[in-house]
């Protein structure tokens, strides 16, 4: 009879710790994206108030103006995902959260590039089953807070450069593979973890509220998380994912505004 009664109880509690597993599943994600999201519309206001107020930020470069405005967005959405839990409810989140654990080491910088290769080859894979199978127009261009079409200074290259493939893979892997994914690893398996995590990334992309939304880009940057929350669970930081990260915008920065014919070309090939 005790050893029923004890059975019970067991079971129970793992009921509900896995109910409070699933709970959290859902939660995290939902605040990991609103945080960027709220963060970006409070930017939004004190600049809209700052331009009612007379001051003359219509006047600044657009580069720059856009540059200073990420830099911004960013640092407040780092502060908020991670302080706000703390003082609302006591959820303290550490740099070993973030996956900031130590200096990069010299795999962080080698083990990016074979992977690199393996999420490009898989993501052509995955980008040809959705063209064939559901439609997906992978002709659509990514909708980026710079125009593809103006030539630049060297000066305002360099910012664009700096905020793609220096501040985006460096901001996007501590929120998403640091926060998200160190969050959901402590109290599910890394399968779970990895698809929850990629998912919210790859829907974080999606432009939801533009005219046409980017489902190319939730695909490309699914299988990107992936690759990236599989070196953040083997080297124990985000070190290497952020390199992963930085390696595949530069190309991006590459195509879209040093080479653009040759993106062209390469999506006529691949997708006609």
């Amino acid at each position: 009879m005790i050893s029923q009664n004890y059975s019970h109880k067991h079971k129970s509690k793992k009921l509900v710790q896995l109910k409070k597993n699933w709970l959290w599943c859902l939660i995290l994600p939902v605040w990991a994206y609103a945080s960027f999201m709220v963060s970006g519309l409070l930017v939004s206001l004190v600049v809209w108030l700052l331009v009612q107020a007379g001051v003359p930020l219509k006047s600044v470069p657009s580069v720059l103006l856009t540059t200073g405005v990420s830099v911004v967005v960013w640092i407040i959405t780092v502060v908020m995902v991670t302080m706000v839990p703390y003082w609302l409810f006591g959820r303290k989140s550490s740099i070993k959260d973030l996956g900031l654990t130590g200096k990069p080491a010299w795999l962080d910088l080698v083990i990016p590039v074979p992977t690199f290769v393996a999420y490009f080859i898989c993501s052509i894979m995955v980008a040809a089953l959705a063209v064939t199978f559901l439609n997906v127009d992978f002709k659509q261009t990514q909708q980026l807070p710079f125009d593809t079409t103006t030539l630049y200074s060297q000066a305002q290259y360099a910012m664009i450069f700096f905020t793609l493939v220096v501040l985006a893979p460096l901001a996007e892997e501590l929120l998403f593979r640091g926060y998200l994914y160190t969050k959901l690893r402590k109290t599910n398996s890394v399968k779970v973890s990895v698809i929850i995590t990629s998912l919210t990334f790859g829907l974080a992309h999606l432009a939801i509220g533009s005219e046409n939304l980017q489902w190319n880009v939730v695909l490309d940057t699914f299988v990107l998380s992936i690759f990236s929350c599989l070196l953040r669970e083997y080297t124990g930081a985000v070190w290497a994912s952020v390199v992963l990260h930085a390696i595949k915008n530069s190309l991006a920065f590459y195509l879209l505004f040093i080479n653009p014919i040759a993106i062209h070309s390469a999506v006529g090939i691949l997708f006609t």
